[in-house]
């Protein structure tokens, strides 16, 4: 057992004075061999912090530029010193243990902003083999494309008036090489409207199709995994299950006809309705997310947080919030994920549904008061199992990883209430909202 002497104590250690007690660990990671330590007992002090466990590590590897590491024990990252870590753990300071490290996130750097011609309600994002691109709908019933070079160059490409009212919800749809062929947009006139999508015309955006089903406005969206179905939900407190029909296809099959309008009106475009409707929830469905290939998360302004079968339309799991529910995100890909929880108070939730035992159970994973307003917009990152945005009326987007109790990092903040934010790959993360600005953040997860 090797015995490690800290020359000077991290910052924040406010009780190294007050103890000299030691820890028996073992470091371990999973990360490439050239960031592996010796997997050997260390006695390190017991008020050290993730910032002196990082030296530690940085010391072994004899790094010439020191990297900022994170450090888990038991799955948990560290915050605070380790001796805090274990008592509220209920281990004893005389406990062998494992400690993992892993890359550290970076600080966000400082964002870029570019302003709009009103309210942003929603963002999608998508990359070619060019750029990264960001598309954002708006309160007035326009829909903007930005080219995003860096969170220090956006610039918009294309602005498209799709609809006379408001834009609440947009959806890409029918991708190619990870390009939308198409976005759904739901609106205040109780219609969805899919369009047909090109760079390359004039007009960016054409519709070619309306569907009808709700009998107020649509509040949300979420495409299929494969493209060939969609949920939309609104304030009729209902469900709709439809058909995506190809917006390339059937352009083509309706070249030269008056259906190819790119203004708001779809009085001459052809109308198709719902596969079937689901009317579990007694008020507006604010928030979907299609997660595999047959199931489907919902939340409403009723408190509930329902996982549904598309196919049979059982509810398969729910859970009750004590707020109405506005957002919902789940981890990407898995039939049993983890699902990220806003509504009417300032507390993020975290929903295992791993744990489920029947349709009323719910495991709560995290709940973290950080925001200082009500949770509008949960958006999970699609390339790590950990970390998801949230954003609030406090103007706030933050950064969160499930394995910590408090947030990473404020990634970008608004000058009025956030309403939308989505992930540009691994390295830029976009948001809007009351502001009218569109800004765009580098933050690197690993």
């Amino acid at each position: 057992q090797k015995r490690i002497e800290m020359d000077r104590r991290p910052p924040g250690d406010l009780a190294a004075e007050h103890s000299d007690a030691q820890v028996t660990c073992k470091f371990v990671t999973k990360l490439p061999k050239v960031w592996k330590v010796p997997e050997q007992l260390l006695a390190v002090p017991a008020q050290t912090t993730r910032h002196g466990l990082s030296e530690i590590i940085n010391q072994m590897l004899g790094t010439e530029e020191p990297k900022i590491f994170d450090f888990l024990i038991r799955g948990e990252l560290v915050r605070g010193s380790v001796e805090r870590m274990l008592l509220e753990m209920g281990l004893s300071t005389e406990t062998s243990i494992e400690i993992e490290y892993v890359l550290a996130v970076p600080p966000p750097k400082d964002s870029a902003a570019h302003k709009q011609d009103d309210w942003l309600s929603d963002l999608s994002s998508f990359e070619s083999d060019e750029a990264k691109f960001v598309v954002a709908s708006l309160y007035d019933g326009c829909i903007t494309i930005h080219k995003v070079d860096g969170c220090e160059d956006v610039a918009m490409q294309s602005k498209d008036k799709v609809s006379d009212g408001q834009v609440n919800a947009i959806s890409p749809c029918h991708r190619k090489d990870g390009v939308p062929q198409g976005y759904l947009v739901a609106t205040n006139d109780n219609d969805i409207k899919l369009l047909h999508f090109s760079m390359e015309s004039n007009d960016c955006f054409q519709h070619v199709l309306v569907y009808k089903g709700h009998t107020d406005g649509v509040e949300c969206l979420s495409a299929a995994p494969d493209d060939s179905r969609f949920v939309s939900g609104g304030w009729d407190s209902t469900i709709c299950l439809w058909e995506s029909a190809s917006p390339a296809n059937f352009l083509n099959s309706a070249s030269g006809s008056k259906r190819q309008k790119t203004r708001g009106s779809t009085e001459d475009v052809e109308a198709s309705e719902p596969l079937l409707k689901m009317t579990e929830h007694t008020q507006c469905v604010s928030t979907l997310d299609w997660v595999t290939a047959n199931t489907v998360f919902s939340g409403s302004w009723d408190h509930h947080v329902k996982c549904w079968d598309v196919v049979s339309t059982k509810v398969l799991a729910s859970y009750h919030s004590p707020h109405p529910v506005y957002a919902v995100s789940a981890e990407t890909g898995k039939d049993t994920p983890c699902v990220a929880i806003g509504g009417g108070d300032n507390v993020v939730r975290l929903w295992d549904t791993r744990e489920r035992q029947g349709e009323q159970s719910a495991s709560i994973k995290l709940m973290a008061a950080s925001h200082e307003g009500w949770i509008t917009t949960v958006r999970w990152c699609p390339m790590t199992d950990y970390h998801f945005l949230s954003g609030s009326v406090d103007g706030h987007i933050k950064l969160w990883d499930i394995r910590a109790k408090v947030p990473l990092a404020t990634v970008s903040t608004h000058t009025g209430k956030a309403f939308c934010a989505t992930w540009l790959g691994k390295n830029f993360v976009a948001s809007g909202g009351e502001d009218a600005m569109l800004r765009v953040a580098e933050l690197t997860v690993h």
